[in-house]
């Protein structure tokens, strides 16, 4: 099964104990969902009359190629990738392939690119790429620019990063202090290319009402860049940290509660718990319910422009569907729930204005040749074309 709840840059270990990811389990894959003739309920086909466009993430890169250099995959023209999304056309992702290894390439471009073996993967944005190669308590941080592989910024941290995100010019990153995420590392925001760091949040021991092993989630950013939120959470409960990036300011509007965060918009933070039983909608500024929906479970979320975030929602014994949901918990399909084979959302390279759904999730999708894919224009739910993501190696 695929474990989705966090990411923990943590060496193998056994089930429980500290240095493990977190794990949730997750629906086998669901099939297709059918094609209706309203705009917010697709499928992940060729659409009548609508030309494939092809998304390339490419090859491994090979002995010899400068880093992020590549040739650009096939589609030009007015059904492009770049005609139909420029804003997705281009867009740097990052992923942990099954042998460990990070890579990362661009959509709608052939070629990809590892990373050197003892380093792991942060984050990526359309200039820099944060990695770090992990020791029991610290990171040694390495900050490239894509476009040279030209170190910009090179940090030793006194604590293991586990999670970060670069938020416009600055890199905000989390971790453990103590080896074996013994405390709470805090938060930093890193300037870049500068490298001025500046302490956000203090480090200091897991609060109790968190319960025992408490572990970082991912940091997500909400659809406008505003906003980013990063989650710790322990077997009580989760805080949840709420970034302002433009001032670096940070609070915690909830905490010690039940919730995972699924994704932040510049109004809630959207969480689900690890049994389908809810999602809710939690006030960024007030820490208030702002809506609940019963019955459904909630992953892989792309945040739009428009404060709504497009993402699987499971519906227990009706399967998973793919649907956008709003600030006030309103639901509107994309796809139908339905079990067997499924379609998921692609975050990795859906962008504030267009979600990218795929046959199967991005990292599984790695390994995998074509895939089908469809561009979802995030302000009606219309869907723009469909792509092919070549990312066989």
């Amino acid at each position: 099964m695929e474990s989705l709840r966090w990411r923990r840059l943590e060496p193998p270990g056994t089930p429980g104990t500290p240095g493990t990811p977190g794990t949730e389990r997750l629906r086998p894959a669901v099939r297709r969902a059918g094609q209706t003739r309203r705009p917010a309920q697709t499928r992940l086909a060729v659409a009548a009359g609508v030309a494939a466009v092809a998304v390339v993430t490419g090859i491994l890169v090979t002995a010899g190629q400068r880093w992020g250099s590549s040739n650009p995959g096939p589609g030009a023209g007015a059904n492009s990738l770049a005609a139909l999304a420029p804003d997705v056309a281009g867009r740097p992702w990052l992923a942990r392939r099954g042998d460990d290894r990070w890579v990362w390439g661009r959509a709608g471009v052939r070629g990809r690119n590892l990373l050197p073996e003892d380093e792991s993967g942060f984050a990526i944005s359309g200039r820099w790429l944060a990695s770090g190669v992990q020791a029991t308590g610290t990171t040694h941080l390495r900050v490239r620019d894509l476009d040279t592989g030209t170190v910009v910024v090179e940090r030793e941290l006194d604590f293991r990063a586990a999670a970060a995100t670069f938020a416009g010019d600055r890199l905000l990153l989390t971790g453990y202090r103590g080896g074996n995420a013994g405390q709470d590392g805090g938060i930093v925001a890193i300037a870049v290319p500068g490298g001025d760091v500046r302490t956000l949040v203090e480090p200091e021991p897991f609060p109790a009402r968190l319960g025992v092993r408490p572990s970082k989630g991912d940091f997500h950013l909400s659809g406008s860049g505003a906003l980013a939120a990063v989650n710790t959470c322990g077997s009580l409960g989760c805080d949840n940290v709420v970034i302002d990036v433009a001032a670096l300011t940070a609070r915690i509007p909830r905490n010690g509660a039940p919730g995972f965060l699924r994704a932040i918009t510049d109004d809630v933070l959207v969480l689900t718990d690890a049994d389908g039983e809810w999602i809710k909608g939690i006030d960024v500024r007030t820490g208030r319910e702002a809506f609940s929906v019963p019955d459904t479970d909630l992953m892989e979320a792309a945040s739009m422009a428009d404060g709504r975030v497009v993402a699987n929602l499971g519906h227990g014994a009706r399967g998973w569907q793919v649907a956008a949901l709003d600030g006030r918990g309103r639901v509107t399909s994309i796809t139908q729930p339905a079990t067997g084979r499924r379609p998921s959302v692609w975050p990795a390279v859906s962008s504030p204005t267009i979600a990218v759904l795929g046959e199967e999730p991005f990292d599984a999708a790695l390994a995998t040749g074509d895939l089908a894919a469809t561009l979802i224009r995030g302000t009606d739910l219309a869907t723009l074309g469909t792509v092919v993501v070549q990312p066989g190696e």
